[in-house]
């Protein structure tokens, strides 16, 4: 089975578009942006549920600049693609 979630991000200033680039090299990770507001960047994951954990690992744990995130994952019923 798929999980998709979008992955919200905290960055140290001036680095949310270095971050969102160095996430979108990691398997997984199908899309990440910069964004204004709350978060700095969003990534969006897709994986199978045995792999998850650690691409959620790796896109945000080995990138010093990422302060916090907050992991949002989809309903299976909701995984509409628009």
């Amino acid at each position: 089975m798929k999980i998709r979630a979008y992955i919200l991000i905290s960055t140290l200033a001036g680095t949310s578009k270095e971050v969102a680039q160095t996430l979108k090299k990691v398997e997984g990770i199908i899309s990440a942006e910069s964004i204004h507001g709350r978060f700095d960047v969003v990534a969006y994951a897709e994986t199978d549920e045995n792999t998850f954990n650690n691409v959620v690992y790796k896109a945000v744990g080995e990138i010093p600049e990422i302060l916090r995130s907050e992991t949002c994952i989809l309903h299976l019923k909701s995984q509409m693609i628009f």
